[in-house]
């Protein structure tokens, strides 16, 4: 089977999400991204911050929100593990819109020196 250009750039951004040069893009963006006005705001219902104390990502995956999506989210809240969310009574998750996602993506993959 024969994989177009753009087929295998979309298996490239969904695996660049869990490496390293990811997370270090997020890291070195992460005030760009506390000051998107794009961002999406998500409340978080107290039953659910309750039910999901100490479980960030478990709060998102019951708010049907991508699992590559956890970790940056995560950090753009400013958590440092999934254990540090607290189940209080207002909770409000800032979300990267999947455009933010995607212009981060290209710039992690570009860093990345591949030898081929």
């Amino acid at each position: 089977m024969v994989m177009t250009v753009l087929g295998q750039l979309n298996k490239q951004t969904s695996d660049i999400y869990d490496t390293a040069a990811w997370r270090l893009v997020v890291e070195t963006h992460l005030n760009w991204l506390r000051t998107q006005r794009e961002s999406d705001v998500v409340v978080v219902p107290p039953y659910l911050a309750y039910k999901y104390e100490g479980d960030l990502y478990g709060a998102l995956t019951e708010l049907r929100i991508p699992t590559h999506m956890h970790w940056t989210i995560m950090r753009v809240n400013g958590l440092y593990t999934p254990n540090d969310f607290r189940g209080e009574e207002a909770i409000t998750l800032y979300v990267p819109t999947r455009e933010t996602f995607q212009e981060l993506a290209q710039v992690a993959l570009t860093t990345q020196k591949k030898i081929t």
